[in-house]
């Protein structure tokens, strides 16, 4: 781990978060959050903040930033959930430094999916947007063609070893926490609670509601309308958006099954990244050979 950079001055008054939610995008990251801020000594922002990873944010200064804390001043954990943080640093934005010089003492949690899954569910996630209209197998093709914007980035947001490897040039592995979503599909209260344990507050102060599914993607019926309905609405604001495209998508979430030979494709792409995410972490990933 390199050395941290200074803090950045005049910032002993200001009200910071003291753990962050950085990943991984269509992970599972909504439903921690939605766990997390059930329990009494737990807060979050009052919006995304996007901070550290866009420029216009991050000339505002820690002034700005502190701004979104201040309602929880004096709680024992004061998060933000920022998925963007865990990939910008592939796209020339040094977030991670950018984190330490402010934050310095940070919890950082992460929450894994299945790589293959997880780039299926993004490319779904921008077709609901109005973003793709491209079928998954050419929506591939042009990016490893043509490059991709970050968001778009299917394949490249799932290699998190080289994400997780970025922030430890800042951070020590033990300010750290990774989940996986496996594990937290299977016992949610167990994993969450191994979380307020990391964040030093009482698993037994709150009696988890598990029920909710958070930010569920629902598949458009009609793929064309949904650029349509973008044009008309998404600018106006999204979540007028967000409501008119789910009257037009199936009730039931979850997406057509994906190509085998893609699939495998994608599992001979994955397995190098996988192997050395796990000889990072320790974490047995042999069930990410089959889909979660």
């Amino acid at each position: 781990m390199t050395q941290k950079p200074a803090l950045v001055s005049a910032t002993a008054d200001l009200e910071f978060p003291n753990f962050i939610i950085v990943g991984a995008m269509k992970g599972g990251t909504s439903s921690l959050k939605h766990y997390l801020r059930q329990h009494p000594d737990v807060a979050f922002n009052t919006r995304r903040t996007n901070f550290f990873d866009q420029n216009k944010k991050w000339a505002k200064g820690p002034e700005w930033y502190a701004a979104f804390f201040e309602h929880a001043r004096g709680t024992k954990a004061i998060g933000e959930t920022v998925p963007a943080y865990s990939y910008r640093p592939n796209r020339k934005v040094p977030v991670p430094e950018r984190m330490a010089q402010v934050l310095p003492d940070v919890k950082i949690l992460w929450i894994l999916r299945n790589p293959i899954d997880r780039a299926y569910s993004h490319y779904w996630f921008n077709v609901y947007l109005g973003r793709e209209r491209r079928p998954f197998a050419k929506a591939l093709a042009h990016h490893q063609k043509h490059g991709v914007e970050a968001q778009d980035d299917y394949k490249g947001r799932s290699v998190y070893v080289d994400q997780i490897n970025l922030f430890l040039r800042y951070y020590p592995m033990e300010q750290m926490h990774i989940l996986l979503l496996n594990d937290f599909k299977r016992d949610a209260v167990g994993a969450v609670n191994r979380v307020f344990e990391f964040l030093n507050v009482d698993p037994e102060a709150v009696v988890l509601d598990t029920s909710v599914k958070r930010n569920m993607t629902h598949r458009p019926r009609v793929l064309w309308l949904q650029g349509v309905l973008r044009k008309l609405f998404f600018k106006r604001s999204e979540r007028l958006y967000r409501q008119i495209a789910d009257v037009f998508a199936h009730r039931q979430p979850g997406y057509p099954p994906m190509d085998p030979a893609l699939r495998a494709e994608l599992a001979q792409f994955y397995a190098p990244h996988n192997t050395a995410l796990a000889e990072l972490t320790g974490l047995d990933l042999s069930h990410w050979d089959t889909p979660s």
